[in-house]
């Protein structure tokens, strides 16, 4: 079935109609970025490019347009497949899971991937990539896991299996910003996938102090850091070297589990993505941190 593009351009002129403030604005526009596809940006893009009335619009649409890393149209594009509040699925209908690496994106407490969703997906060759976007609209670290999928962070990764077929994929790559790096470490260790990466993620002390608030036990968590599965994935943990908190959370976690310490030199920024975003960047940053071509993977 056909995208239904102007359906989205239709609900996007109904919603923008009823908002009474700037600040309503904003925050739909806001809601709009963490979940819209590049086609759909285009789309909108087309549509808002000669609307007087929504001056608004138009600038944000601009804007957004203008900061997208290659604004690269395909011969099929991403889609986006809500499957709960809380996990949403992008993928095109191109190619085999065999042939894919997923990313398995572990949002933070702005619940997006410390940019908006279609700039990540802009980056990436829908023939060699799916994306699964988790949120933890809780802002608990994933500890009380995602309503739907599980009530606890190790009852989410069970539950993640009737949405995904991780066995499936050429590669799997657990990958969170923030407030969900360390969660992707940690289901990168649980589930056994192929690597995780922790983007500016928190410490260890901080995720126990969050277990210990919501009188959880501890001990799952420590059993997690403490396995070694065979093969072991690839984690690497980055972080702006002129950060000295999220450098900090680096090396706490470092010293628990093996994996690489990456600094991005001469940065303080704790937003890493939006920072190499600003300047023209990001898909040489995203190919190093997946440690592949982000256009032929394989």
């Amino acid at each position: 079935m056909p995208y239904d593009y102007q359906r989205l351009i239709d609900v996007y002129r109904w919603r923008i109609r009823r908002c009474r403030t700037k600040n309503q604005v904003n925050r739909l526009h806001i809601a709009l970025e963490r979940i819209l596809v590049p086609a759909e940006l285009r789309h909108l893009g087309m549509a808002l490019g000669d609307e007087p009335a929504l001056p608004l619009s138009r600038k944000w649409i601009e804007r957004v347009l203008e900061l997208m890393p290659l604004n690269k149209a395909r011969p099929i594009e991403f889609e986006r497949h809500v499957k709960l509040k809380g996990l949403t699925r992008y993928t095109a209908d191109i190619g085999t899971s065999a042939h894919k690496t997923l990313i398995l994106g572990f949002t933070g407490d702005n619940h997006r991937l410390m940019a908006p969703t279609a700039f990540l997906l802009d980056c990436l060759n829908p023939a060699g990539y799916d994306l699964v976007v988790l949120n933890d609209y809780a802002k608990s670290l994933y500890v009380e896991g995602i309503p739907g999928l599980g009530d606890s962070f190790f009852a989410m990764l069970a539950g993640l299996h009737a949405y995904v077929d991780f066995s499936s994929y050429r590669i799997v790559v657990a990958y969170g910003t923030s407030g969900g790096g360390l969660a992707a470490v940690l289901a990168a260790i649980a589930l056994k996938l192929d690597k995780g990466v922790s983007i500016a993620g928190v410490g260890f002390g901080k995720l126990e102090a969050r277990v210990a608030r919501k009188g959880l036990p501890v001990e799952p968590f420590r059993a997690v850091v403490a396995s070694r599965p065979v093969p072991y994935p690839d984690l690497l943990l980055v972080y702006g070297a002129d950060n000295p908190r999220d450098e900090a959370f680096a090396a706490s976690v470092s010293k628990l589990i093996p994996g690489r310490v990456m600094k991005v030199m001469n940065c303080g920024e704790h937003g890493l993505i939006g920072y190499h975003l600003l300047r023209r960047q990001l898909p040489e940053f995203l190919a190093m941190l997946l440690g592949q071509d982000l256009e032929t993977p394989c």
